[in-house]
């Protein structure tokens, strides 16, 4: 699921809050809908507005799990534009468990080139519009354990590109590629948006195909670990991901580091290729009323092919930042995070946590 970066305005959402607390009283109520104007901020679209729909389900059965789904439409100082979505769903019994997201963009970004060596001037100004689309059905065969269909697509469309003036090239921007495969699953943890207890495991092979050549695409494979415990008031959580592909990759569904979810304080691809390793760690506490805090730190790597993996290759990363609790009646967080590389840093404004 791709990570949404976004905070909601804090007087509107404590208005909004209240409001929705109010209207529903009844506890059993299931549904609760949140409309609220959003802000962000992050290093890939400097600041940001818009508006969110934030969505949940709570059913009526101790044993299903809580549903939710989010809605964004924004726009940033930067020219770039973006209508996203996300969801989680299960059925009555958690007999089905069904995410997915959408992504429909103009996206003005840097690129820094394909490579595990470039340098923070070694980037061009890329406007490109692509369509993001990806789909995971689940069938639970025992209590968190799930077997599954997954379905991405992307399309991509050359807007403009000025890269006379760097010594590298990333020739022909526009395609349409379409995967899909197996997942394994494996989710024992407490709470979707806010983790403190259990781990996630999720693994995912997928076929490729390019829309203008069938007979051309890549073989990927992905692994996904999570662990969560909480100690002395201490939330330890740790994610080891890996990505592998084989084949011709389009450049932007390569793996890469950076961002606010891979690896803070690096531009979301500054380092990307055909595979990535990286391993990250957060220790979290509240402190009081809705307020927390969290430190972190990270070590990963992309490589064209295992012989170039090496542990001299790694980049790290480290930082902190603060938690408000959105709802008292909810653990899902907003964070305030900033992190720091060898030559960059990045400030993050995100609602849910990284891992």
């Amino acid at each position: 699921m791709k990570l949404r970066i976004s905070i909601l305005i804090l007087i509107t959402s404590f208005g909004t809050g209240k409001l929705a607390l109010a209207q529903k009283k009844d506890s059993t109520k299931q549904v609760t809908v949140l409309p609220l104007p959003s802000i962000f901020f992050t290093p890939e679209t400097n600041w940001g507005f818009g508006a969110t729909l934030l969505g949940f389900y709570k059913p009526n059965d101790t044993l299903t799990r809580k549903s939710n789904a989010q809605v964004f439409v924004d726009v940033t100082v930067m020219g770039q534009a973006s209508f996203q979505s996300d969801f989680n769903l299960f059925t009555k019994g958690n007999h089905f468990y069904i995410k997915g997201s959408h992504d429909l963009s103009k996206f003005p970004e840097f690129y820094f080139g394909i490579g595990n060596t470039n340098m923070e001037d070694d980037r061009c100004l890329i406007d490109i519009a692509y369509f993001d689309a990806k789909l995971a059905l689940y069938h639970q065969l025992k209590p968190n354990f799930y077997i599954g269909t997954i379905l991405h697509h992307q399309h991509l469309t050359s807007i403009d590109k000025n890269i006379e003036q760097h010594n590298f090239s990333i020739g022909e921007m526009g395609y349409q590629s379409t995967g899909t495969g197996i997942g394994l699953l494996i989710d024992k943890r407490n709470h979707l948006l806010n983790p403190s207890e259990g781990y996630y495991l999720e693994t995912k092979l997928s076929k490729y195909f390019d829309g203008s050549h069938m007979t051309h695409g890549f073989n990927n494979h992905v692994l996904d670990a999570r662990y969560y415990h909480t100690f002395n008031k201490l939330v330890l959580n740790t994610n080891l991901y890996t990505v592998h592909n084989t084949g011709t990759v389009p450049f932007r569904m390569m793996p890469f580091l950076g961002g606010p979810r891979f690896m803070r304080g690096y531009y979301a691809g500054r380092f990307r290729d055909n595979n990535i390793s990286f391993a990250q760690a957060e220790v979290r506490r509240k402190l009081f009323w809705r307020i927390g805090i969290a430190a972190f730190s990270g070590a990963g790597q992309v490589y064209n092919n295992l012989n170039e993996f090496n542990i001299n290759r790694f980049h790290f990363n480290y930082g902190g930042g603060l938690r408000f609790q959105l709802n008292k009646d909810s653990p899902a967080n907003i964070r305030f995070d900033y992190g720091k590389t060898r030559d960059s840093h990045g400030f993050y404004i995100v609602f849910g946590e990284c891992f």
